[in-house]
């Protein structure tokens, strides 16, 4: 009794179809909801699988999905700070996205890790004569996978654009439910010492 009532009211606030025409009135509908999930998905947030070891403990090698604010194009580039877990567009492959740490802001000084898997290999290192410590330039930050030894990050292709940072993952829906915050702390160290 109380569902048909509920059923019933519900008509007072929906509008009902015209009689002809409901084709075109349903594409219309249609075109209106995915043009809304469009937007919705580039200006505010999207969900985004993440696959693959790189980012050890983080995320699971078995597919993760997770919550990211996106950082639409149109607006002022992302404020990040160390240790946020953002969504960026590979520098080496632009069709691909990757789950990385932030661990280097513009004008960071980043210690390179001189015995990395991809030292030796043409890495981004090699091609820079083997710096073991890279300032980050003006409009670039430094990524990094939590698992460096199975992580293709910023040691390989180097600094990335802040263009190429699509959003800022908060939030892991599966598995795990939870927020993924940041996990870096500041040190209080006395220089005295």
């Amino acid at each position: 009794m109380a569902t048909r009532w509920a059923l019933n009211s519900l008509r007072y606030f929906v509008p009902s179809p015209p009689p002809r025409g409901k084709l075109l009135y349903y594409t219309k509908r249609t075109l209106q909801l995915c043009g809304l999930v469009w937007c919705i998905e580039h200006w505010f947030f999207d969900l985004r699988l993440c696959v693959g070891a790189s980012m050890l403990p983080t995320m699971r090698c078995e597919p993760t999905l997770a919550l990211a604010l996106m950082y639409p194009s149109l607006l002022r580039p992302p404020s990040l700070k160390l240790g946020d877990l953002v969504v960026a567009r590979s520098p080496t492959h632009p069709r691909k996205e990757v789950c990385k740490r932030v661990i280097g802001l513009p004008g960071d000084t980043v210690c390179v890790d001189p015995i990395g898997a991809v030292r030796g290999h043409g890495g981004w290192e090699d091609a820079k004569g083997g710096k073991e410590h890279v300032v980050v330039p003006r409009g670039h930050v430094w990524l990094a996978g939590d698992n460096m030894s199975a992580s293709v990050d910023s040691r390989m292709f180097g600094p990335v654009s802040l263009g190429l940072v699509r959003g800022k993952i908060v939030f892991r829906i599966w598995p795990n439910w939870g927020p993924l915050g940041n996990t870096f702390h500041e040190l209080d160290i006395d220089p005295d010492v």
